[in-house]
């Protein structure tokens, strides 16, 4: 489960991602929504939930 939340609005999504999928968030999906792989009691195995990010550096 992938669950998302509006920072304006205060509306939820909530997404069952199946083995092996990718979610990509772009445009103002960051800005704009809250998100986070909730705990679940029912989940017995491991769970993995990588985050790739492209930094800028100012010089």
């Amino acid at each position: 489960k992938f669950a998302l939340k509006s920072k304006s609005h205060q509306n939820k999504v909530d997404l069952i991602l199946e083995h092996g999928s990718l979610l990509i968030m772009k445009g103002k999906t960051q800005t704009n929504w809250l998100h986070s792989v909730p705990t679940m009691k029912k989940i017995t195995k491991e769970r993995i939930s990588l985050t790739f990010r492209n930094i800028v550096r100012n010089k």
